[in-house]
């Protein structure tokens, strides 16, 4: 799989694609757009561990179905439940230096994705942060059809939401992105999806951050 980043002032753009896999009709691909600290270097790994997912815990976050996998990020900074389907990719998030990464079922060729990646709040308010996220990203991106910031709650933490689409490696995507701050970091939790598959995914994605529980 090959990552390709692009810094942009305080954050960082990462956009995903996988190359066609050696056997049969090749990986699916992934994409994502997030802002957060991060090395700007690009990387290569290998495709067939785009599927790879982590052991459960015997623990339950608030918000996941009996039998629903919960993971720990690294550090046991946080924990979700994953919706039925999708899978924890470590390695893509050691690869991409984000926190987490998560990878729902393959449609058309392409795995909707949320991924996580965080970084000092510098002391900023949540509105200033998601302002200068936004900067960020319409600096690195062409990014249309950005939505108000609307509130909402990550595990009791305020939180602002929004959304915009643009274009990565010839897809047009549909990208919502959740900024949180908890501790003095600032948490970005980005959804993404192509444009016509963005609603199918859209409540497995939300009940993602739904699940969310500070602490493994």
């Amino acid at each position: 799989m090959k990552i390709a980043a692009a810094v942009s002032g305080m954050g960082l753009v990462l956009a995903l694609t996988t190359a066609c896999g050696s056997s049969g009709g090749g990986a699916p691909a992934t994409s994502a757009a997030s802002t957060g600290s991060a090395s700007s270097a690009p990387a290569v790994k290998s495709a067939e561990a785009a599927s790879q997912s982590d052991d459960a815990s015997s623990s339950q976050p608030t918000g996941g179905s009996a039998g629903s996998p919960v993971v720990n990020a690294p550090g046991r900074v946080f924990s979700v439940v994953l919706p039925s389907g999708w899978t924890q990719d470590k390695q893509e998030a050691q690869a991409l230096h984000a926190v987490d990464v998560y990878v729902g079922p393959v449609t058309t060729a392409f795995a909707a994705n949320v991924n996580v990646v965080t970084e000092s709040s510098q002391g900023l308010s949540l509105e200033a942060y998601r302002q200068r996220s936004v900067a960020n990203l319409q600096s690195a991106l062409k990014i249309s059809g950005l939505t108000a910031a609307t509130s909402t709650t990550v595990a009791g933490d305020d939180a602002l939401e929004y959304s915009f689409q643009d274009t990565q490696q010839g897809r047009r995507l549909m990208q919502r992105q959740t900024v949180v701050l908890h501790g003095g970091n600032a948490y970005t939790i980005t959804y993404t999806a192509t444009t016509g598959a963005f609603a199918a995914s859209s409540s497995a994605a939300q009940s993602i951050i739904a699940s969310w529980r500070w602490g493994g």
